[in-house]
């Protein structure tokens, strides 16, 4: 018979299972800190190394490019984590992004934006009057974005019209009738 004498290998829910049931110790600012600085380096190695690999990529052969970072945490196991790619079109501002454009002319590498998660861009929203100078980057760009002008400014920098974007549940209303279209 197959697989009698085969030993059998935890799966990744059970490993994350026995994490969770194991006890855990307080973290420290000092951890929070030392966590966040190696983060921060992996995550400026990936954009060099994205930028490094698109400047020879010949589908971006002469032409400026876009950087994004996307934030998410994994469903299982909860561990977070972030993808660097390349784009040849401005993404439509979401939750959990920072984008950058790299200009081939200059060499440059410009930070366009910063988008929180869902929950801290509400937060931002409702509070952006009491949050500290520091974080008064992160509330520009929360209200650039809930007002529609950074999408706005997307599609500009596509080359879109403005009047290209699918809005969700559009009444539409025509003179003898009333057409609800959702999408």
């Amino acid at each position: 018979m197959r697989g009698m004498n085969k030993p059998t290998r935890k799966s990744y829910g059970q490993h994350v299972l026995e994490d969770w049931k194991a006890p855990t110790e307080t973290a420290t600012m000092h951890d929070v800190d030392d966590a966040r600085s190696g983060w921060e380096k992996e995550i400026l190695k990936n954009i060099n190394e994205t930028v490094e690999k698109t400047l020879i990529d010949p589908h971006f052969n002469n032409k400026d490019f876009y950087i994004l970072v996307l934030f998410k945490v994994e469903r299982l196991g909860q561990s977070p984590r972030s993808w660097t790619f390349a784009r040849q079109s401005c993404p439509t501002p979401t939750y959990n992004q920072n984008v950058w454009k790299y200009n081939r002319v200059s060499g440059t590498l410009d930070f366009l934006w910063s988008i929180p998660n869902e929950m801290m861009y509400y937060y931002v929203l409702r509070n952006a009057f009491n949050l500290p100078k520091e974080n008064h980057e992160m509330v520009k760009f929360v209200t650039l974005m809930e007002s529609g002008e950074l999408l706005q400014w997307v599609l500009k920098e596509n080359g879109e019209k403005p009047d290209g974007v699918i809005k969700e549940n559009v009444i539409i209303q025509e003179p003898e009738k009333s057409i609800i279209t959702s999408i």
